[in-house]
């Protein structure tokens, strides 16, 4: 769906389908189309987990689609997603026991509970808009009143962000660049659904604006 999608946007622009292995600096950006699930050679070592970094670090443009680095795997061993960390506390993982916020200081939205039952689960619908200052970076994502399906958003809790747009009254960013190193994670907290839903063609606006513009407006 992503290389479809991004061959017919992006026309004559060298686009690739890569293994975890050729990950380096020849590439301007990458894509995780995986959603909050990253391939990871060595799920002890966490030996791609440390290559992404230092290709965002010495320059590159990471995407993170639908929550980033939460769970992990090795489809050669394993046969489904692992947590990355597994501390739980009654049954529930905390969203500061990933390498999302470990490595690069980003705090998520995620379920709620109270007295022992969730009260908010996401996905969750929420309206989003962009400012001026947004639309600077990446331009018009957004056009009017728009809904989105909501999936470990980045809040302002996090560092070294870059709102790309936002949910009402700025309680999280549904799209954000994270500056580390020299170059940046960018971190989509969104459902993905399909090739026809918002949040995707939102997703493919943003990285055609990003190529088109040769990543200048960073």
């Amino acid at each position: 769906m992503w290389f479809k999608e991004l061959k017919r946007e992006l026309g004559t622009k060298r686009i690739e389908m890569i293994t975890t292995s050729k990950i380096n600096d020849s590439f301007s950006i990458i894509i995780n189309p995986f959603g909050d699930v990253f391939p990871e050679e060595d799920p002890k070592l966490h030996t791609t987990f440390y290559k992404i970094c230092k290709f965002i670090e010495d320059g590159g443009f990471f995407f993170c689609t639908g929550g980033a680095f939460w769970a992990h795997q090795n489809t050669k061993v394993s046969e489904a997603p692992e947590w990355v960390f597994v501390k739980t506390q009654e049954g529930v993982q905390s969203l500061k026991d990933s390498f999302l916020y470990k490595e690069f200081g980003i705090v998520v939205t995620g379920d709620i509970f109270g007295d022992k039952k969730m009260v908010v689960q996401e996905p969750l619908e929420i309206e989003v808009y962009q400012k001026d200052e947004d639309k600077g970076y990446i331009g018009t994502l957004i056009e009017g009143d728009t809904k989105i399906k909501r999936f470990r958003a980045l809040t302002p809790e996090s560092s070294n962000y870059i709102p790309l747009f936002r949910e009402k009254q700025d309680s999280s960013f549904p799209l954000a660049a994270v500056q580390y190193g020299k170059g940046y994670l960018m971190h989509a907290g969104m459902r993905l659904t399909g090739v026809k839903a918002t949040e995707f063609n939102i997703l493919i606006k943003a990285i055609k604006d990003i190529i088109n513009n040769k990543f200048n407006k960073f």
